[in-house]
């Protein structure tokens, strides 16, 4: 840690507050709800026709 200049560190999170319900954090497309300790992630299904391609394609955009 020492080797990086403090002008290239992240600032630190101060006054963290885990008791709000509106806490979530995200990366990559999973959301982290802290309160109820659950992973989320959202899924955009479209009316598309039920096919082995069309399933195939939302399941790999998991």
């Amino acid at each position: 840690m020492n080797s990086i200049p403090e002008t290239d560190r992240a600032e630190p999170r101060t006054k963290l507050d885990l008791n709000t319900d509106s806490l979530c954090e995200r990366t990559l497309g999973l959301q982290w709800h802290v309160n109820p300790d659950l992973f989320v992630f959202g899924v955009n299904l479209q009316d598309k026709r039920k096919t082995r391609r069309s399933i195939l394609s939302v399941a790999s955009s998991l």
